[in-house]
C-alpha cells in the first residue's frame, strides 16, 4: 500500500536478494518488482530451506538465540543456489545503481575475505 501512495522519489527499498528467495519469491522477479524503487540489490548466496529458526540467524529470537538450522548456510557469491545471472540483469533493468556483495557469518572455515575473495571471482567470471 506505501509503495501504491508515496512517490518513488520518496520511497526507496534496498532488496536483499537472499531473504527474498527464503521467503519463496524468485529474487529477479522481486527486483524487477521494484523497478525505479530499488537503488541497492543485496547479492548473497546460501543453500539449505527455510527453517523455523531462521529469525535466529539475524539476532531475533525470544531467549536464547537458536542454533543455526543444519542444512542452511550462507556462501561466497556464486557458491550456493542463487542465479546470479538473473539477479544482476534485473537488477540492471530495474535501475539499480549498486550491487552489495554481502556475506553474514561466513560458513566452510572461510574468512569474511576469502569469502569476498571467492565471490569476486564469481562475479568476474560471469562477466559482472
Amino acid at each position: 500500500m506505501l509503495y501504491e501512495s508515496v512517490p518513488a522519489s520518496l520511497l526507496q527499498t534496498e532488496i536483499d536478494t537472499c531473504w527474498v528467495n527464503i521467503g519463496g519469491v524468485d529474487p529477479a522477479e522481486y527486483v524487477l518488482k521494484y523497478t525505479g524503487r530499488a537503488p541497492l540489490v543485496h547479492l548473497k548466496d546460501f543453500v539449505g530451506e527455510k527453517s523455523e529458526n531462521m529469525y535466529g540467524l539475524i539476532g531475533i529470537a525470544d531467549g536464547e538465540r537458536p542454533k543455526r538450522p543444519s542444512n542452511f548456510a550462507l556462501k561466497p557469491v556464486g557458491h550456493g543456489k542463487q542465479d546470479f545471472p538473473a539477479i544482476i540483469d534485473a537488477s540492471e533493468k530495474a535501475g539499480a545503481q549498486w550491487l552489495i556483495v554481502e556475506q553474514d557469518n561466513p560458513s566452510d572455515d572461510l574468512s569474511s575475505l576469502e569469502c569476498a575473495k571467492l565471490s569476486r571471482e564469481y562475479l568476474k567470471s560471469i562477466g559482472q
